[in-house]
């Protein structure tokens, strides 16, 4: 059973002016009442034992389609799961509306048909068992999410820590956090790094460099104890083991191109003599 379709006469039918009503929603339990006071006074009985279904058809005006509670009860207990008119009185006024009867249905509210009511508990139910499963599935996905995250920040914990290990002398125990102790090593090899200004100002003295190497005697015994270059001055301290050597070094070596020589010191000291000689770059600091 399913769709129960009485004869008009089986229900009270009335037409409402519901436009002097206070403005309710549609729907609502004040609505229902007030259009209860207004269809009361159309009705044979009490409108408490009547159940009634309001449609509007224009203008205000409301159709009010009733049966008593009782031929509605035992309806009921059948296992009907709608019931309303097969059809709209023979009323001029009444035909003339373009109401389908079939959309009418009084089994709503106390009444409603407990099969109806049965398969809105399954709804309810399976939909609850749907958002629980949803939930319980995007807690599993944002904890798998939290923990992924969490391994990948110990993970890049782990390697920044391996990398400060690598570029940064062993930690005493009141050392400074790794991340402020490598700062300051940047920091300081800044201030050791010319700038980029700085480097077109030096002028390159590699050259300067290998000409002092490709003067250098074959077969000399000596031992370099330092070779200084700067922008403007190139400083070459070696010993040799007595003067003749050193005298044959100078030679050797000579004038260079575009440097000035500007010291030659042959001094004794206990491995042998010292040789320091000096340039200048031509039209650089003297």
């Amino acid at each position: 059973m399913s769709d129960q379709r009485l004869p008009p006469e089986t229900f009270y039918w009335g037409l409402l002016d519901a436009g002097s009503l206070p403005p309710t929603p549609p729907g609502s339990p004040k609505r229902r009442v007030q259009l209860g006071y207004l269809f009361e006074s159309v009705l044979p009985h009490p409108i408490e034992s009547v159940h009634a279904a309001y449609l509007p058809v224009g203008g205000g005006t409301m159709l009010a389609c009733g049966i008593g509670h009782d031929t509605l009860q035992a309806y009921r207990e059948e296992g009907w799961t709608t019931l309303g008119p097969a059809s709209l009185p023979d009323v001029a006024r009444l035909q003339e509306l373009e109401i389908d009867p079939r959309s009418i249905n009084l089994l709503f509210g106390p009444f409603e048909s407990p099969v109806v009511r049965g398969q809105r508990r399954r709804w309810v139910a399976h939909l609850a068992a749907a958002c629980v499963l949803i939930a319980g599935l995007l807690f599993v996905g944002v904890e798998r999410r939290i923990v992924q995250a969490r391994n990948e920040a110990s993970a890049y914990r782990a390697l920044t820590h391996a990398v400060y290990e690598r570029v940064l002398p062993p930690a005493g125990p009141n050392a400074q956090p790794d991340e402020a102790r490598f700062l300051s090593e940047v920091r300081t090899l800044e201030r050791t790094r010319a700038t980029p200004a700085d480097d077109a100002a030096i002028p390159d003295m590699i050259p300067s460099i290998a000409n002092v190497f490709a003067r250098w005697p074959a077969g000399l015994q000596a031992q370099t104890h330092a070779l200084s270059v700067g922008p403007d001055t190139v400083t070459l301290t070696t010993i040799v083991p007595n003067n003749e050597t050193a005298q044959q070094l100078i030679t050797d070596l000579g004038d260079l191109g575009g440097w000035n020589v500007t010291q030659n010191s042959v001094t004794s000291t206990n491995d042998g003599v010292q040789l320091r000689r000096a340039w200048s770059r031509v039209g650089g600091t003297p």
